[in-house]
């Protein structure tokens, strides 16, 4: 399957492209192209068009983007489509489209997981997810899912040959598996991680199964995240409860880890805190105080990694609809860069002075939340 991608600004001369996007609507291509930078006449922002698939076959929605912030859809199958796409072309300075290359239509094509469907391992079935021929389990689908989805994130970070990788909180350790042998395995690097969590059976249990599978590098502590001492280059906490998050991220920033991945759960610790009086008309409501505080709780921590030295994206780990503990913190150690950090400071501590919070990762950090950088 091959994927292109092309942004062009649209000239004098637009036969050669409308005719080509025409050519991909017709062929039934998996195309999707954006319109922006409007022109005077144009009545919407930009305008949005892809293949999309219904009971009827498929088809082309196009989006328009309204200057008012609505989105207003229609939808065209064939030369209906291309007719409509020659209406407004010519009122947009430029194009961007993509062209997904491959014979399969968009609801038969295979989602490209780093781990597939029926194909054996060990650790898979030992973990409950995988049937002993391969297949995934009906009631594994999501963490199928899940496990992938994590594999999809760390593809996009470059973690070093050598990399010493600590899971803290790992659980039965489905993700802990899956790096190791993700890592190992199909990038061929040589890497050690270490899975630390307080429950004694499921190391006994995770250390059984690392040795079964052959994963020489791959081992289990009964630790509490808080007391661990070890060093890590790539620090990994996900769905740890409440301020377990947060004793993971300082160990890492602590002993300089290049890469952070954590996924918090059950952020109950500003909850109790949090005091606003124009937001009173909110915190008055138990689910929407606890929602405000589990955003304000990650947004604290993504400005005090970059107060330390990291570049932080707060990101989607895996879709609402799988479950509601779906955001992750992705962090980078980068080079040094004291404006930025100390703006990211001042913007912690007057954040903190705003909703009267004393998050525990400052403390863990031993940085002073209540003063303001002057």
């Amino acid at each position: 399957m091959l994927v292109y991608y092309v942004k062009i600004l649209i000239m004098k001369t637009t036969d050669p492209l409308i005719s080509s996007l025409k050519e991909a609507i017709i062929e039934n291509k998996n195309i999707k192209f954006t319109l922006s930078d409007p022109k005077g006449s144009a009545e919407h922002r930009k305008i949005t068009a892809s293949q999309k698939c219904g009971k009827a076959g498929l088809f082309f929605q196009f989006e328009f983007f309204c200057r008012d912030g609505k989105v207003r859809h229609e939808n065209y199958s064939g030369d209906d489509a291309t007719a409509r796409l020659s209406e407004v072309f010519g009122l947009y300075r430029q194009c961007s489209y993509t062209v997904l290359d491959s014979e399969a239509e968009p609801h038969d094509r295979p989602k490209n997981y780093a781990l597939k469907d029926g194909e054996l391992s060990s650790w898979l079935c030992a973990l409950g997810v995988a049937s002993k021929d391969g297949k995934i389990l009906a009631d594994k689908q999501k963490k199928f899912r899940q496990i992938n989805k994590f594999l999809e994130i760390a593809a996009e970070i470059d973690i070093p040959d050598g990399a010493k990788i600590v899971d803290a909180g790992c659980g039965k350790a489905y993700l802990t598996f899956a790096l190791y042998d993700y890592l190992t395995n199909s990038r061929g690097k040589n890497v050690s991680v270490l899975g630390i969590d307080v429950k004694g059976d499921v190391i006994d249990f995770c250390n059984k199964t690392a040795k079964e599978s052959g994963f020489n590098r791959l081992e289990f502590e009964h630790d509490k995240i808080e007391d661990f001492n070890g060093k890590t280059d790539v620090m990994v906490c996900l769905h740890a409860c409440d301020t377990a998050t947060d004793y993971a991220i300082g160990k890492a920033v602590q002993c300089g880890a290049g890469i952070i991945l954590c996924a918090p759960c059950c952020q109950h610790e500003l909850s109790a805190q949090v005091e606003n009086e124009v937001l009173n008309p909110l915190l008055s409501h138990g689910i929407l105080k606890e929602r405000f505080a589990s955003i304000l709780t990650d947004a604290l921590r993504a400005l005090l990694l970059e107060a330390n030295g990291y570049r932080c994206d707060v990101i989607e780990f895996i879709d609402a609809e799988h479950t509601a503990k779906n955001i992750m913190l992705r962090a980078v150690k980068k080079r040094p860069d004291k404006k930025s950090e100390e703006k990211a400071l001042a913007q912690y501590r007057l954040i903190c002075e705003e909703y009267n919070v004393k998050p525990i990762l400052s403390e863990i950090l031993s940085i002073a939340a209540s003063e303001v950088l002057i």
